[in-house]
Formats: C-alpha cells, sequence, structure tokens
C-alpha cells in the first residue's frame, strides 16, 4: 500500500478516463498523433459526461492530462463548466508511445490496439505487464498530488492505459485482485473510465463501453 495514495484518496476519489473521438492523424509522425484533437463526436462525448457521470465525482480538484492535443481538450471540454480547479500536464501518460515514431512501444501491442480490448486481454495474449509505464507515471504523479488536491483528481490518458494506470492505482490504495476485476474485464469507451474511491471503499465504471 502507497500513503500518498491512500492520503490523495482519502482526500477525494481519483476517476482515470479515456480521452474523446479524435479524427486519424495526417501523418505518422509523433508529432501529428500529438496534434490530434477531439472532433465533433468527441465534443459531443464530453457534454455527455459533463452533465452525466462528472456530476456524481463533483467538485473537481484536479486535473492531469498527456501532452496529447486530445487529452487536454477533453479536460477542458469536459470541465468547462465545472468551476476552477487546477490542470497540470503528466507527460509520462504518453509514455506507451514510442517518441520518435508515434507508435505503441510493444509491437505485438500495436497490433491489439485495433480492437481496443479490455486490459486483460493484452495480459492474456502478450503475458506481459505495463508496470515499467506505470512506474514511470507514479514517478511523476505523486509530486502532483502533494498535498492532496480538494475534491475529485481526474486524470485523462489513452486506451488501455486507463486500465493499466487504473489497476496500478488501485493495488497502491490496498484493493485486492478481486476488487479489481472491473478494470480487467471493461473496454473502455471514449470520455467513460474508472472512479476509485474509500469512501464508500469500491471501483465503479463510468460512462460508455466499447
Amino acid at each position: 500500500m502507497n500513503s500518498r495514495v491512500q492520503k490523495v484518496l482519502e482526500a477525494g476519489d481519483l476517476v482515470l478516463i479515456r480521452h474523446g473521438k479524435t479524427e486519424k492523424a495526417v501523418d505518422d509522425t509523433p508529432e501529428a498523433d500529438k496534434a490530434r484533437v477531439v472532433n465533433a463526436v468527441g465534443r459531443a462525448q464530453c457534454a455527455s459526461a459533463r452533465a452525466g457521470w462528472l456530476q456524481s465525482v463533483l467538485p473537481v480538484g484536479l486535473v492531469l492530462h498527456s501532452e496529447a492535443g486530445r487529452t487536454a481538450e477533453t479536460a477542458r471540454e469536459l470541465l468547462k463548466e465545472a468551476g476552477e480547479c487546477e490542470t497540470a500536464v503528466l507527460h509520462s501518460l504518453y509514455g506507451g508511445m514510442n517518441s520518435q515514431t508515434g507508435k505503441i512501444n510493444h509491437p505485438e501491442l500495436e497490433a491489439l490496439f485495433a480492437d481496443y480490448l479490455p486490459l486483460r486481454d493484452y495480459q492474456v495474449r502478450l503475458k506481459t505487464g505495463f508496470s515499467e509505464y506505470t512506474d514511470r507515471i507514479f514517478e511523476e504523479m505523486l509530486p502532483k498530488l502533494e498535498p492532496p488536491p480538494k475534491g475529485t483528481t481526474v486524470i485523462v490518458s489513452h486506451a488501455v492505459y486507463v486500465s493499466a494506470l487504473a489497476c496500478a492505482v488501485a493495488s497502491a490504495a490496498g484493493f485486492s485482485e478481486d476488487e479489481q476485476a472491473i478494470i480487467r474485464d471493461v473496454n473502455v469507451g471514449e470520455v467513460s473510465g474508472f472512479r476509485i474511491s474509500l469512501k464508500p471503499r469500491g471501483i465503479t465504471y463510468v460512462g460508455e463501453t466499447l
């Protein structure tokens, strides 16, 4: 159990979501991938979430997103009516991507991304974990969570990495493997993800599934 994660969850819930719908990148460069923003469908998804599940996690004290434009815009669209809250870039959220190619670091993982599978499918098919990725995030993230934000912390990330990070946070907070099953089994939809709470204790899914 990580005492700093515990303190954050004692101060407020932590919600990890996937960014909204985007258009394809104009080319294969990492710069083009990072420049992608949400399209009209993505903005509508944010509006739906804003009127729906977001209401149950207000107030939001801190929003963290990757350096990719689609996560930053999702955060802005989702929270534009939620009042003032601190926002920061968490560069390591994009760390599952190769900075030189804009592609997923693991070649077999890249191939599976076409289907956007639940986390458990990645783990079973590839027999690999995501600890290297999540360890980098924790190293960058934990200092940003001190002192703990007043209210909910929202993290906007990418695809299966939302689930991988949610499992890492849940483990650090002392949730059992059985309690984390929902994270591994759900195929995360856009502007959707997981709410991790200690008061009351539980992990719930917010939004739409694929």
